[in-house]
């Protein structure tokens, strides 16, 4: 499982919407009660969440994969918008 993202409950009660689309696009939140883990809000695999390419480039540089493998994912991850 992905390592959560603390939020308080204050945060995901004042910004749902904002929570559930993070989740969306596939980070996982842990909600906090006086400091303490209550919840996970992660998500859907039902839907085949979209995965921001920040959160994959995150992913590939902290997995422990030989550097061959590395190669492989960097050239099947698609050019951004941002490099065109």
């Amino acid at each position: 499982m992905a390592r959560a993202t603390d939020i308080t409950a204050h945060e995901l009660h004042e910004d749902t919407s904002a929570a559930l689309r993070r989740a969306e696009r596939g980070e996982h939140l842990r909600v906090l009660v006086d400091r303490q883990p209550v919840a996970q809000l992660v998500p859907s695999e039902e839907t085949g969440a979209w995965v921001d390419s920040g959160i994959m480039e995150a992913r590939i540089r902290g997995a422990q994969a030989d550097a061959g493998l590395r190669q492989d994912l960097q050239q099947l991850q698609p050019d951004t918008i941002a490099d065109l």
